[in-house]
């Protein structure tokens, strides 16, 4: 349309014309959609684009290296690099979270701030046993940790929404579920799907059915994985009722079974 047409129009009749552009996640955008933003912009301004390549949560956006786009698009733009400390989750979480995405993390090293409580992978045989264990752990964590934010987050909504209606039958209180972004940010337990917790925040995280079915070894599993995991501020949790992804590493699969079978 601007090529056919002319620059966008702004409300007064005058060309959208911007002293300064900062696109924020720009790694889930299209090529295209960043070159409408960023030509918004009068001709010279200052162009800014923020975003972490290893937490996209769309591979069909046409590109996965920020020199690649720039070239592409014939666009001049500042890229700020990703940040060299790791400050919202624990040294765990992140090895964890950098084992999974393998070769696919940038190169920059990044240094973890803190330490905190192990992973902890959590086997059973069957999803009534999951849900069963999952109920009685949130019921005591709550008792304990009236404002503390915990999130269950499912590849899919349609794993979300059947724990979530398996967890209220359980009495498990002040359960959401969470399924159009609709967060009250308050203290609480939210069951959603990956793709609703995009930079969000919470002290726990507990990953359904991390499995080889929902994650098998493919560049989005790894991706939609390394999000889910990086929400977490205190402690990771990871629950499965069959065979575990093969993103997850052979030593915490089988202290996982170990414990498993001493039960």
């Amino acid at each position: 349309c601007q090529l056919k047409y002319g620059r966008l129009m702004g409300p007064t009749g005058r060309f959208v014309s911007m002293e300064h552009i900062i696109v924020d996640e720009a790694q889930d955008l299209s090529p295209l959609s960043i070159k409408v933003l960023c030509e918004t912009a009068r001709p010279g301004a200052p162009v800014t684009l923020a975003g972490d390549t290893a937490q996209r949560l769309y591979l069909d956006g046409g590109f996965g290296d920020w020199d690649a786009l720039i070239r592409d698009i014939e666009l001049r733009a500042q890229i700020l690099p990703p940040l060299a400390v790791s400050y919202r989750s624990t040294r765990q979480v992140m090895e964890l979270a950098r084992h999974v995405l393998g070769d696919l993390a940038h190169d920059v090293e990044v240094r973890d701030a803190r330490d905190g409580a192990p992973v902890e992978l959590i086997l059973y045989q069957e999803t009534g046993e999951a849900v069963a264990f999952l109920a009685d752990a949130l019921k005591s964590l709550w008792s304990r940790e009236r404002l503390s934010s915990v999130a269950l987050v499912a590849r899919n909504m349609g794993v979300a929404t059947m724990y979530y209606n398996t967890l209220r039958r359980a009495e498990v209180p002040d359960l959401r579920l969470i399924q159009k972004q609709d967060f009250d940010f308050s203290p609480g337990i939210d069951v959603t799907d990956i793709y609703q917790i995009k930079g969000l925040e919470y002290d726990y995280i507990i990953l359904l059915e991390p499995t080889a079915t929902h994650y098998p070894d493919t560049t989005e599993a790894r991706h939609l994985l390394h999000v889910a995991m990086t929400r977490a501020a205190h402690q990771l949790w990871l629950l499965c009722s069959d065979t575990p992804s093969p993103l997850l590493p052979n030593s915490l699969i089988q202290a996982a079974g170990n414990k498993t079978g001493s039960q």
